[in-house]
């Protein structure tokens, strides 16, 4: 976990918030044995969020690692998604929704525990989604 900032002038930062390595067991997946017997995903998150000049010191304005863990695992652990693109972009949503200053949210899901005729040590998908794709999708 780490955090980054980026100053674009004014009175606003922009930093970004990583938390990586994110593991739980879930039920999700295409396939019958996926969603009986579940599957360890690694969830890795980059959250870009604005944040004032001034407020640079006040912990109620920082972005709560905690709260993001929270809604990352409440949406690994409340649904059952077939494909881990719906997961992602669930994960990317529910947290843009949730936390207004946030302005990108890319998500990887991985799993290393794949069903296929072959070795393959993992499979990983990625989204990046913006506040102004999230607002494009609600058709404001």
């Amino acid at each position: 976990m780490c955090a980054t900032y980026m100053y674009k002038g004014g009175n606003a930062m922009l930093f970004t918030l990583t938390l990586e390595g994110m593991r739980f067991h879930a039920f999700h997946g295409t396939m019958e044995v996926e969603r009986e017997l579940g599957q360890v995903l690694e969830i890795s998150l980059h959250f870009t969020y604005e944040l004032g000049v001034k407020d640079v010191q006040d912990p109620r304005k920082i972005v709560s690692y905690a709260q993001v863990f929270s809604l990352v695992e409440n949406v690994v652990m409340s649904n059952k998604f077939e494909a881990m693109e719906a997961l992602a972009f669930e994960i990317a949503k529910r947290i843009l929704n949730s936390i207004p200053s946030g302005q990108v949210a890319e998500v990887g899901v991985c799993r290393g525990q794949l069903y296929v005729p072959g070795v393959l040590g993992s499979s990983e998908v990625n989204i990046l989604l913006t506040r102004d794709d999230l607002l494009e999708e609600c058709g404001e």
